[in-house]
């Protein structure tokens, strides 16, 4: 079977399932012929959409039947439920992973309760101008309400990957993102309410705890990923680690240096089905964080790191924050 991944490049399988290099249209002939596959392969198989020339070629190149076939690639995820923490929550979710039949993936999700509300739409290109980069565009408008104070986002984040290992379990990233970020300690309203909670905040002289403004940041990070399936994983690892600068030098109003590691392991336990998401699977997930500004003000306190409620540290309310000024750190683990 055969995909475009790109323009001019091509990733290549056999019938019975042997995985060959990414090669380039010219020399897939001699490629299969050097590895020995020709005399095992009785049919091509590629996708109507995008792959109809290179199926052609392929054939003809092979001496074997060319056939043309397209699964669906797009995707309408809708789903609704209830929280004791935010109550009545909704989420709508549109993708289509081969757009144009370029391998293009383009994304559009909505996330709504009474303690956020969240858009995004996100184009990823694979295969950066026909080369191993990778490039994505985020956009994305966001309001999140906390348990003192409400916090909106409205910006984007442009990303460039490159994988250091082939297979590409190892890859770098750089990430520039500029957002506008704007704080308030009143009551809040979302499409499912409104906020409730009164802030202490309103009656405390406290200064530049709310300072507000533009980020304008890079975020270099390193992932190490060996997961058997990203979205149903039941074995392999998982480990980011980055460091996110906002600088003035950047023409950010909003100063900090942010570290974050993520860390995750699968162990299948057995009892799988072949079904994606059957059987049992032991994870452990650990994070750690650190941010520290240079100014008097300190860390604003939406980009503090927050712990507390069901998702990190039971037993301790939520949104407890653990450091009151510049120096703001967090670990949890589960």
């Amino acid at each position: 079977a055969s995909s475009i991944t790109s323009r001019s490049r091509t990733t290549c399988r056999s019938l019975l399932g042997t995985s060959m290099p990414t090669v380039f249209l010219p020399g897939i002939g001699a490629t299969i012929r050097t590895l020995g596959t020709r005399k095992a392969i009785a049919k091509v198989i590629s996708p109507a959409m995008g792959g109809v020339i290179i199926g052609h070629e392929m054939g003809r190149a092979l001496g074997v039947e060319a056939m043309f076939v397209e699964r669906p690639t797009g995707t309408f995820q809708i789903g609704a439920g209830f929280s004791s923490v935010e109550n009545f929550i909704a989420q709508a979710q549109v993708s289509q992973n081969n757009l144009f039949g370029r391998g293009q993936m383009l994304q559009v999700q909505a996330q709504l309760s009474s303690l956020r509300q969240l858009f995004t739409l996100r184009f990823t290109e694979p295969y950066f101008l026909d080369s191993d980069f990778s490039a994505s565009v985020d956009l994305f408008d966001q309001l999140r309400i906390y348990s003192d104070f409400s916090q909106s986002s409205l910006g984007g984040t442009l990303t460039f990957g490159y994988p250091l290992t082939r297979p590409a379990y190892l890859r770098a990233s750089m990430s520039y993102t500029l957002e506008k970020d704007k704080v308030s300690t009143t009551n809040t309203t979302t499409v499912f309410g409104t906020s409730n909670a009164v802030s202490v905040f309103q009656r405390l002289p406290l200064a530049n705890l709310f300072n507000a403004g533009r980020t304008v940041s890079l975020r270099p990070a390193i992932t190490y990923d060996t997961r058997d399936n990203r979205l149903f994983p039941t074995n392999g690892a998982y480990a980011q680690l980055s460091t996110e600068l906002a600088s003035d030098v950047l023409g950010s109003e909003l100063l900090f240096f942010r570290h974050r590691w993520t860390g995750r392991l699968y162990y299948n336990l057995g009892g799988a089905t072949g079904q994606p998401g059957s059987g049992f699977v032991l994870k452990a997930n650990s994070e750690l964080g650190l941010i520290t500004s240079p100014t008097v003000g300190g860390v604003p306190v939406f980009n503090r790191f927050y712990l507390g409620g069901i998702l990190d540290v039971r037993g301790r309310y939520k949104d407890f924050v653990t450091r009151p000024k510049s120096f703001n750190v967090f670990v949890a683990a589960s």
